[in-house]
């Protein structure tokens, strides 16, 4: 159940509020008369760029039975969530009495459907479903009732402030930005072709390989993980095996790693861990240490592909090794993202 109700003091007054966390603000204008007594008000969201991304009409009729409807948008305008009803005065309380929820896919097509309406025993009846297939029907007392988009109801709630500290759902998704609170996800894996090339006496070999990275975002800019990769080529008669196996650090810059909208990133890390050489018959392994830069394009909400270059430096007894390395990665990131 996505929502049931919200009580708030009744009044709406023109002008603009900023949000609590200063991310943008909210401009309700009117009232517009039709030239009777019904009155029309509207709020617009927008985020911190002036993009909007909720519409909200208040209606208020002859008998002064107030309506309400609402659009979440997309950056691009498209309509993600829309939200109509009715609304309840009594004893200067804005209550949401009966309204109907609709969640949309990219082709606008509702995909989900929630309707309730508040019953004469004072308890809110609701239903899930679209074309009168219910999936679900309960009552729920009046003490019990949550309204957690409380954006939807913020122009009546606090248009006596100049500014307010708002504290929304945490689950819920600033769609303007596409950003919110678990937007960012934590882990991701990465995997692709690698090329490396490798001191080899006097002369440079190079193999082709493949590379995997599994890394943990702590913040929005630094990240932590693994790094293996393998690779194979054929000296004279024997075949050369070169394998790493590191821990990495990584700094993003600008944005960050956590951000949800498609865009470009670019990242610095180090490494350091161990290298393994199999030639001839005989093996080896040595430490192993470097560093390198990249970046990486996001073109969905938990797909990437980027490129990354490195310097690997690794030791054999009293040997030492230099290697660079290249690669192209695609990104799957786990967690909750925005839509886009």
């Amino acid at each position: 159940m996505m929502a049931i109700m919200y009580t708030a003091e009744a009044q709406l007054k023109a002008g603009t509020i900023k949000l609590g966390n200063k991310d943008g603000t909210v401009t309700t204008s009117g009232p517009v008369n039709d030239g009777q007594m019904n009155e029309t008000w509207t709020s617009e969201f927008k985020d911190k760029d002036g993009i909007t991304f909720r519409r909200i009409t208040y209606k208020k009729d002859l008998k002064g039975d107030w309506t309400f409807s609402s659009e979440d948008l997309t950056p691009g305008g498209r309509v993600l969530e829309t939200w109509e009803g009715k609304v309840d005065l009594s004893g200067g309380l804005f209550r949401v009495s009966k309204y109907t929820h609709r969640k949309y896919n990219k082709s606008g097509k509702p995909t989900s459907q929630e309707t309730a309406e508040m019953g004469t025993n004072g308890r809110m009846h609701v239903k899930d479903g679209l074309d009168n297939a219910t999936k679900n029907e309960y009552d729920l007392a009046d003490d019990e009732m949550t309204f957690p988009n409380e954006l939807l109801l913020y122009p009546m709630r606090h248009s006596d402030r100049t500014e307010v500290s708002l504290n929304p759902d945490k689950s819920n998704v600033n769609y303007a930005s596409g950003k919110g609170e678990n937007c960012g996800e934590k882990f991701f894996v990465s995997l692709g072709p690698s090329y490396l090339s490798r001191d080899f006496g006097d002369e440079k070999k190079s193999a082709w390989g493949v590379q995997l990275v599994a890394n943990y975002n702590f913040n929005k800019h630094i990240s932590a993980g693994v790094d293996l990769s393998t690779y194979s080529t054929k000296i004279g008669d024997e075949k050369l095996t070169t394998s790493f196996y590191l821990l990495d650090g990584v700094y993003t810059f600008g944005k960050g790693s956590q951000e949800c909208p498609p865009h470009v990133s670019v990242f610095g890390r180090i490494l350091i861990g161990m290298m393994h050489e199999k030639f001839a018959g005989g093996s080896g392994s040595g430490p192993a240490y470097g560093a390198g830069v990249g970046s990486d394009y996001r073109f969905s909400n938990r797909f990437s592909i980027g490129v990354g270059f490195d310097y690997l430096r690794g030791k054999f007894e009293d040997e030492s090794v230099s290697n660079v390395r290249g690669s192209v990665l695609v990104t799957f990131r786990f967690g909750h993202v925005a839509p886009v």
